[in-house]
């Protein structure tokens, strides 16, 4: 059974009606069982700890046109890696961070036709590892730097809409310890 306080706060700043700044905080856990199964790998596993902050802001330009952005860093501080003396098991031995920059905007080119699009940017690294310290460095697996995705929606006046869109993944990695795994 795992049990562990989690806490978020926040300051938002409004230097006029239309917009906010703001500054946010705080800590999450990952349990062994958050994909709701367990495996021999993670069963005997604490969770993992994650601590975010953020600054960011968001403001409405007229009554079409909506932007927001925001910087943040969110560190694991026991993440879980491969055990490098038994490879169905895994240990809790490393540090991960991500930086990043997210951005977004929303228009309303005209009543029924509305466009979204954002753009994130990704610096996700492994900070240290007790089982792989010549992964230091690495690029963390599964996260891409760069995303971009839009989306569009026309609603017609029969009570039907129509949107559609894209989304660009930029490439990476499968694993941040297989280039640098020693066995």
């Amino acid at each position: 059974l795992d049990v562990m306080a989690s806490w978020r706060g926040a300051i938002v700043y409004k230097p006029s009606s239309k917009g906010s700044i703001y500054f946010d905080g705080g800590n999450s856990f990952n349990p062994s069982a958050e994909t709701l199964s367990l495996s021999a790998a993670t069963t005997n596993l604490d969770p993992e700890e994650n601590r975010t902050l953020e600054l960011g802001t968001k403001w409405e330009l007229g009554s079409r046109l909506s932007l927001r952005g925001s910087i943040f860093q969110t560190d694991k501080l026991n993440a879980r890696e491969p055990d490098p003396n038994d490879s169905t098991l895994n240990v809790l031995a490393g540090k991960q961070r991500v930086c990043g920059i997210d951005v977004a905007m929303s228009i309303r080119i005209s009543s029924r036709w509305s466009v979204q699009a954002g753009y994130a940017f990704l610096n996700a690294k492994l900070i240290s590892s007790n089982a792989f310290p010549a992964a230091v460095g690495a690029q963390l697996a599964n996260v891409p730097k760069n995303s971009f995705n839009v989306w569009t929606n026309y609603e017609f006046p029969w009570h039907l809409s129509v949107g559609g869109g894209g989304q660009f993944i930029d490439s990476c990695t499968a694993s941040l310890t297989v280039p640098k795994d020693p066995t």
